[in-house]
């Protein structure tokens, strides 16, 4: 009678792999954030940085990005026309705002200044902001409060950037797995060599086809 088959992919695998996916992709937010501001903002460190200038006619929007691997860092000031000096030589002026929806507030006026950041990785996955509105301003922020850890501070942005979080879900999840998969092939390689059952490591004798430990098919497809 033919014992149980051995697959190298399980369900249960493939659960906590999508579990694991899931906690690293959420990780991914904070533990970027903390690199792009302890270790990628060094002198030395590359980054990526543009200025943009617009003008939307009754004001004017001054435009600071700064992007590395793990996050995607805005800056805006807001002004009606009149108020500011022409833009200097190192600001792009962009056909249309650049700046992704979350990083945009609409003009209300008054002088306004918008902080917006997101992180995560591979892919942003969770973004927030501070404003500061009117004079005298008025200032608060959007999804993105202060954390503390031990000894480091820093601004974490909360509010879930869906396709991001998915996208790194998948990502994270697809490693594990292939991890799990790739280390229960060796093991299966291994015991089969040595010939003990793939499964539960039992030493097989001379002609068994299924394993008196835990019934497995000592002859597995995998």
């Amino acid at each position: 009678m033919a014992g149980a088959k051995h697959c190298v992919v399980t369900v249960r695998m493939v659960l906590v792999s999508v579990v694991v996916g899931m906690v690293l992709a959420v990780g991914s937010v904070p533990v970027g954030k903390i690199v792009s501001d302890r270790v990628l903002r060094t002198p030395n460190a590359q980054a990526w940085q543009g200025r943009f200038w617009l003008n939307e006619g009754d004001h004017q929007i001054f435009v600071y990005h700064r992007r590395d691997p793990f996050r995607a860092h805005w800056e805006s000031s807001i002004v009606p026309a009149g108020m500011a000096d022409a833009p200097g030589p190192e600001f792009e002026r962009p056909a249309s705002d650049p700046r992704p929806m979350y990083a945009r507030r609409a003009f209300t006026g008054h002088v306004q200044s918008i902080v917006s950041t997101s992180a995560g990785w591979p892919w942003l996955a969770a973004q927030g902001r501070g404003v500061m509105d009117g004079t005298p301003s008025r200032v608060w922020r959007e999804g993105i409060p202060t954390v503390a850890i031990g000894p480091v501070a820093f601004k974490l942005p909360l509010r879930p950037i869906w396709p991001g979080l998915l996208a790194n879900t998948l990502f994270y999840a697809a490693l594990t797995l292939s991890l799990m998969a790739g280390w229960r092939w060796l093991r299966t390689r291994r015991r089969r060599v040595r010939g003990r059952c793939v499964a539960c490591g039992y030493e097989l004798g001379e002609g068994v086809r299924v394993c008196p430990e835990c019934g497995l098919d000592a002859v597995p497809n995998a």
